[in-house]
């Protein structure tokens, strides 16, 4: 298939499921959770301050994990605050799972991309494939 390009239609065949999965697995119940504003960077630093990633030294590491645990007490404290649920930090959590989940079916879709001869920008390729965890 070298210089050849796929038909719309056959990229749709192949790809689509990795489309519907994601949809049903992931969009749509993060979405469902309707996180809030404090929610979402709790999140965004969870992500951000994961000590499992590699390439990373163990000064950095104990660092993240100590960012990590301020960042959930502060949420606690938020959801404390504000008489919410302390139970939705368990949702939070839910996405980071959800997030780690996505990551690995993206790697598996610019791997198909690879087999099939999909063209997939250079760089985006290389950050998604890069081993992270």
């Amino acid at each position: 298939m070298i210089g050849k390009s796929m038909k719309d239609i056959d990229v749709y065949r192949i790809f689509e499921p990795y489309w519907k999965s994601y949809y049903v697995h992931v969009a749509y119940p993060l979405f469902e959770l309707k996180f809030d504003q404090m929610e979402l960077m709790a999140l965004l630093a969870l992500m951000l301050l994961d000590p499992g990633y590699t390439n990373i030294s163990e000064k950095c590491s104990e660092m993240c994990h100590r960012m990590r645990k301020v960042i959930q007490r502060e949420l606690r404290g938020y959801y404390l605050e504000n008489n919410k649920p302390t139970d939705r930090m368990l949702k939070v959590f839910e996405a980071l799972l959800l997030m780690e989940k996505t990551d690995r079916w993206l790697q598996e879709e610019v791997q198909m991309c690879e087999m099939y001869n999909v063209q997939a920008d250079e760089e985006f390729r290389r950050m998604v494939l890069v081993r992270k965890i």
